[in-house]
């Protein structure tokens, strides 16, 4: 399986989580991907300090992109 659906899938089966949790969760799934497609990513130093509702915004907006490239590939595989 695609590197991309996988990611989808785990964070479908995190949606029921409590926030504070799923937050974590996210983050951790988000950033391996990261670290998966650029060797040299690194979590932003400062992730620990943001607010959960800006951490929350931050992980949307990678989950838009993110979920926009596996659509994308699902398109061009049909």
């Amino acid at each position: 399986m695609d590197v991309l659906k996988t990611l989808k899938v785990f964070i479908i089966l995190g949606e029921n989580m409590e926030e504070k949790e799923r937050l974590a969760y996210e983050s951790r799934i988000i950033f391996a991907t990261m670290k998966h497609f650029l060797p040299e990513f690194k979590e932003p130093d400062n992730w620990d300090k943001k607010i959960d509702s800006e951490k929350r915004e931050r992980l949307d907006m990678c989950k838009q992109i993110l979920f926009e490239n596996v659509q994308t590939n699902i398109k061009k595989e049909n």
